[in-house]
């Protein structure tokens, strides 16, 4: 008999085509694996997986000492030629395309839409492949990994789906092919303590939690800084011009403020000047002067002073910025009113060198001195300074709502009033007096000019800007300012103490210009201009204190 096949010479008892291998029983199926070597009439049907023929079996090269078989006439090999080489049974011959047509299976038909299972179903549930790989079993498991809070649809493949292939041969005997195992047991969920997260919530609030690392509480964020958080207090951050933290804080200004104050109350008891000479008929002034010779109201305008920066210091320690102000305006005051009283303790001075150089009938000698008082002043004068410019790191700070503009501007115009008013000229003397001594009847020094004009010129740097500032420091500014020349004002108007001068002592041409006499005996009365700009100032300062002790009230 011949193969269907190739056409090959065999026998009736193969069941096997020699040359091409093709099965020769008429029913067998073509993808049958090939009997074993043994001979043995019947087999079983393997179980293995089977695999792809290998290239080695029909190209296989002839072993060492035997040839390869030559085919016969018809096509076929000699019955004694035959190779004998048993095939294994996990080969599988390759089929032919009539054979592959043949036993070809049909493609599976496709999977219903089915609806996604609810989001109460267990973890594992089995659903059938919406799209069957080509290579695999069609039947395809799918667990849905159930995560906190997450969509298990298998539409969302973001939420954990594990997709598991497995592929079951059938069974030898049935020909059905068994269930896929499906795994009971969910998988484990994923890691949430790896990563630490922090939730901000109001302070306070029922659902507001803290997550520390190992676990997942949920709290919603409101992306707010809690109510009641408030930043460190610096003691001048506030932003009304005020801080409810009333501590104190020690401050530069108030050593320099007591130190100055210190100076101004040893400058009433130490000497000022002394004047001596050999003669017995000095054409001069001779002897030694105090604080209160170049007027009875100086010793208290000094203390004034001196109690208003120490309190002013005081304040600026416990967070007012209107007591740095006021510290710093009465420096501020107490220099002006020291260049005063060091151009009034020159001019006996300049007297005692002018006798000298005029003609005497004998020779005599004469001794000036700037006793310890003098040099006191002075520096009294430089402490007033330093306060000053130490307080100005308060007023830097001083962010609050500014005061009333229009009572600032008043106030600012007051000031200059008040400067204008001792400038004047009275009786017969004229504007340039305020610089020369053409009229004056003696050779005035240029200090005492030069005192006259710094202690109008601090008026008017403390009373303008203080007011025109429109803050708290400035109203203290001004304020402090305005304490010696109101003081001098005041005295010399209600003509008391013995001898008292007035701001600048007194207006060119007056009766106590350039020294001081007693009351009782010339009119005192400062010009009208200066009383009435001092006034005016001071009023709108106590009407802006009010002001801002309003605006206090409203905003707590």
């Amino acid at each position: 008999m011949q193969c269907r096949a190739c056409g090959a010479d065999v026998r009736d008892s193969d069941r096997f085509c020699n040359a091409c291998g093709t099965s020769l029983a008429p029913d067998a199926d073509a993808t049958e694996p090939a009997p074993a070597a043994t001979g043995s009439a019947t087999t079983e049907p393997s179980t293995e997986t089977p695999v792809e023929p290998s290239m080695e079996s029909s190209t296989r090269a002839p072993r060492d000492g035997h040839d390869t078989p030559e085919p016969s006439e018809t096509g076929g090999t000699a019955p004694d030629q035959r190779e004998t080489t048993a095939t294994p049974e996990t080969q599988r011959r390759p089929a032919t395309p009539d054979e592959r047509a043949a036993t070809d299976r049909p493609p599976p038909p496709p999977a219903p839409n089915l609806p996604p299972p609810a989001s109460s179903d267990p973890p594992g549930t089995t659903m059938p492949a919406a799209q069957p790989y080509d290579d695999a079993d069609p039947q395809v498991t799918y667990e849905l990994a159930a995560l906190a809070g997450g969509d298990a649809s298998p539409s969302n493949p973001d939420t954990g789906r594990a997709a598991t292939h497995s592929s079951t041969p059938p069974d030898a005997s049935t020909g059905a092919t068994s269930a896929p195992a499906v795994s009971s047991a969910p998988p484990p969920p994923p890691n949430l303590s790896s990563t630490a997260t922090t939730t901000m919530g109001t302070v306070g609030a029922a659902d507001s939690s803290t997550t520390a690392r190992g676990s997942a509480i949920s709290a919603t964020a409101t992306g707010q800084v809690p109510a009641t958080y408030a930043p460190v207090s610096t003691g001048y951050d506030a932003p009304d011009g005020y801080d409810d933290d009333r501590r104190f804080r020690f401050r530069l200004v108030v050593v320099a403020a007591i130190m100055a104050a210190g100076l101004a109350v040893a400058t009433g008891i130490a000497d000022i000047i002394t004047i001596e000479t050999t003669t017995d008929a000095p054409l001069f002034d001779i002897g030694t002067w105090r604080l209160n010779d170049f007027g009875t109201n100086n010793t208290v305008a000094a203390l004034i002073a001196g109690g208003l920066m120490v309190l002013g210091g005081l304040l600026a320690c416990f967070t007012l910025r209107w007591g740095g102000g006021l510290a710093g305006g009465a420096g501020l005051a107490l220099a002006g009113w020291s260049a005063l009283v060091i151009g009034q303790a020159e001019i006996p001075l300049a007297q005692a060198s002018a006798g000298t150089n005029q003609p005497q009938s004998e020779q005599f000698a004469v001794t000036l001195t700037r006793d310890t008082g003098y040099w006191l002043v002075v520096a009294a004068g430089a402490a007033g300074v330093l306060v000053f410019l130490l307080s100005l790191s308060v007023a830097r700070r001083d962010q609050g709502a500014g005061l009333n503009p229009w009572v600032a501007a008043l106030g600012a115009a007051a000031t200059l009033v008040a400067v204008a008013g001792p400038v004047l000229p009275q009786n017969d003397a004229t504007l340039e007096d305020n610089w020369t001594s053409a009229n004056a009847g003696i050779d005035l020094p240029t200090m005492f000019f030069a005192g006259r004009a710094g202690q109008l010129g601090v008026l008017a740097l403390t009373g303008v800007i203080g007011f025109l500032m429109v803050r708290r420091y400035g109203l203290g500014l001004a304020v402090g300012g305005f304490s010696i020349v109101a003081w001098l004002a005041l005295t010399s108007l209600l003509e008391q103490t013995d001898r008292p001068i007035g701001p600048a002592v007194a207006n060119p041409g007056a009766a106590n210009y350039p020294f001081p006499v007693p009351a009782a005996d010339f009119d005192l009365m400062p010009h009208a201009a200066t009383i009435g700009g001092i006034a005016v100032a001071l009023a709108c300062a106590v009407i802006a204190t009010i002001g801002v002790a309003l605006q206090r009230r409203s905003d707590t």
